[in-house]
């Protein structure tokens, strides 16, 4: 660490304690750790009275100004007031990686408008808080992209550890392929690692996913979260999975149980998905060749199957191999003179090819088409 110190005029120079006035022109701290530029800190130091102080100054990265402060102590009580400008981030300014380095890689690509504040008031007064609030940022997760990020949060500044009622989170934008949709949240921080989400409601393909109420530990992950599933249309997930030789028609609902673990993360225990009422599914793309008369029954009849029952269950590591189990009941009007058949069938795989598995031309898993055949006779 590099530092230089710029002293002003002393009145006061032969006390023992500190001047009357102190001025630090450039305090440069440099280094690896929280980040890979150059921190500044311009300020000026009074003194107030017997055994009182104000300094007052800014705290700057590059030509970007971070903080204003201004803390003392006056009538043996301490104050102290720290607020941010206007920040810009990432492509708005400071690239985000100099002041998220050893964060997770999401915040790591976030951009937006921050502004932050703390206020500590003498004798414990009401208006001690602290703040900190992005606007219009963006970020992209794992292929997800979202943008219009506006969030909250507020902190007892005497215990930074627990947040004030009433955080909030909005995404106004979420980009999943070729779906967008937009993220409502409510919640509360506190002590430690632990999160209370009071409400999240997720708007994507077409339909709904509700969060019901959860209390979570992030430090010690075990905990369950439960989702109601509303009018999600098949044909946004069929834009997002089927690499555009999928076709279907249909609304579902249904319910989501998703666990978090370690050291497997979040863990599909059982998401259950039913169609409202009758739809079709339909394969426009190459088909796998097969000798065997029952798989090439099945191919045959999932080019444009009209189904009057559709059922679905997603179970396994979200990070891992899912095993995804779909149950049809219908008849395809050009095969078998369209006489009704119910077919159950079971793919593995990664999540994004699990609903391509055995029909985009990956082999079919081990016993399926016993399976099919069963179904068939």
């Amino acid at each position: 660490m590099a530092f230089c110190i710029a002293a002003g005029p002393l009145a006061a120079a032969t006390l023992p304690a500190f001047p009357e006035r102190l001025r630090i022109d450039r305090l440069r701290l440099a280094g690896d750790g929280w980040h890979t530029g150059t921190f500044a800190l311009a300020a000026d130091l009074l003194r107030r009275g017997a055994g009182g102080f104000e300094m007052t100054g800014r705290l700057t990265l590059g030509d970007a100004e971070l903080a204003t402060f201004r803390f003392g102590r006056e009538d043996h009580s301490p104050y102290i007031r720290i607020e941010t400008p206007t920040l810009g981030i990432g492509s708005r300014g400071v690239p985000a990686e100099q002041l998220f380095a050893p964060l997770p890689k999401p915040l790591r690509t976030l951009s937006g408008l921050l502004e932050a504040g703390l206020v500590l008031a003498p004798s414990a007064s009401p208006e001690s808080r602290a703040w900190l609030v992005l606007r219009d940022g963006a970020a992209e997760v794992d292929g997800v992209r979202l943008a219009g990020i506006e969030t909250r949060l507020s902190f007892d500044s005497l215990n930074p550890l627990r947040s004030l009622p009433g955080q909030s989170l909005r995404v106004h934008r979420i980009v999943v392929g070729s779906s967008e949709g937009s993220l409502e949240a409510l919640f509360d921080l506190g002590e430690g690692t632990r999160l209370a989400v009071r409400q999240a409601a997720l708007a994507l393909w077409g339909g709904r996913i509700e969060l019901q109420p959860v209390a979570l530990d992030l430090g010690h992950p075990d905990g369950t979260l439960v989702a109601d599933i509303a009018a999600i249309d098949l044909r946004e997930i069929a834009a997002v999975f089927g690499n555009g030789r999928l076709r279907a028609e249909g609304v579902l609902d249904g319910t989501a149980r998703i666990r978090l673990t370690l050291p497997q993360g979040w863990v599909a225990e059982a998401v259950q998905l039913r169609a409202r009422s009758a739809g079709t599914l339909g394969w426009s793309g190459e088909l796998p060749a097969t000798s065997d008369p029952r798989l090439a029954l099945v191919r045959d009849l999932l080019q444009d199957f009209h189904y009057r029952r559709l059922e679905a269950r997603l179970d396994g590591p979200l990070a891992g191999a899912l095993a995804l189990r779909v149950t049809l009941e219908g008849a395809n009007p050009a095969v078998l003179g369209g006489y009704p058949v119910a077919l159950d069938l079971r793919f593995e795989g990664p999540l994004g090819r699990v609903l391509l598995q055995g029909v985009a031309g990956d082999p079919l898993p081990t016993g399926l088409g016993e399976r099919l055949w069963r179904s068939l006779r």
